[in-house]
């Protein structure tokens, strides 16, 4: 399954596999890989950071590894919901922890942990949440 080294790039059957988990275990995938990995992954558009749409709110996509964004915005493209020059823009666990988490609280932002596709159900936390979730273990 998932590498328990950190590597820079997924093989493909290994994008799959993660695709193919429950929102549940692949918040759990997030979690242990990221915090190895001191880094988490975001998608920059033209106008700014992609964000998802819910029926009453904006949410943020956050991803543990590079090919995981790639591989949810190539699909996502496929359809039109991100645009094809999206860009992959990695941010240090340091300062996701101390200044991200913070400010999305303040602005009550929640975010997506790994989307794997339209079909796929995602898990939603806050900003509060994620934080609590991401330094329980320091």
């Amino acid at each position: 399954m998932f590498p328990d080294t950190l590597t820079e790039s997924l093989p493909p059957h290994v994008i799959e596999q993660a695709q193919s988990l429950d929102a549940e275990e692949r918040y759990g995938l997030f979690l242990t890989y990221v915090r190895k990995a001191k880094k988490v992954w975001l998608l920059k558009g033209a106008e700014g950071f992609v964000m998802m749409a819910s029926t009453d709110s904006e949410r943020l996509p956050v991803f543990a590894h590079r090919d995981l964004a790639k591989a949810w915005c190539d699909v996502m493209a496929q359809s039109n919901a991100v645009a094809t020059d999206t860009q992959y823009e990695m941010v240090n666990l340091e300062s996701f922890v101390s200044t991200w988490l913070p400010g999305l609280a303040k602005n009550h932002m929640s975010l997506v942990i790994g989307p794997a596709g339209a079909a796929s159900e995602d898990q939603v936390v806050s900003a509060e949440e994620l934080l609590a979730d991401l330094t329980e273990h320091d």
